[in-house]
């Protein structure tokens, strides 16, 4: 009987440790996986290191799972300065919007 197909995982995660405990989950499973720490959620960035990915796996892309949050400050609203929430809505909106148009550039 012929085993099934390996799936290939390519991995952005913006902290090492998260983007280690899932290598290690992947691998446990039998997978394969790329991993690129990525701080950063400017379109230019994100665009690098999809395409890094994709010579790495040497296919396309074919799912994205856009799981990155920020939760922000855990204390009441009107006492955090809103460059606090600028940060919080870049990583949530932004960040999954730009890995989105990464990824579909293909």
């Amino acid at each position: 009987m012929d085993s099934p197909p390996r799936r290939r995982v390519g991995l952005l995660a913006r902290s090492k440790p998260e983007l280690d405990l899932c290598q290690l989950e992947i691998e446990h499973a039998g997978g394969n996986r790329p991993a690129h720490p990525q701080r950063r959620v400017r379109l230019e960035q994100v665009a690098a290191a999809i395409e890094r990915m994709r010579g790495a796996l040497r296919q396309p892309v074919r799912v994205l799972v856009c799981a990155a949050c920020h939760a922000g400050p855990h204390r009441p609203f009107q006492r955090d300065p809103s460059r606090t929430w600028d940060e919080v809505i870049h990583t949530n909106l932004v960040g999954v919007m730009n890995a989105c148009r990464a990824v579909l550039r293909e």
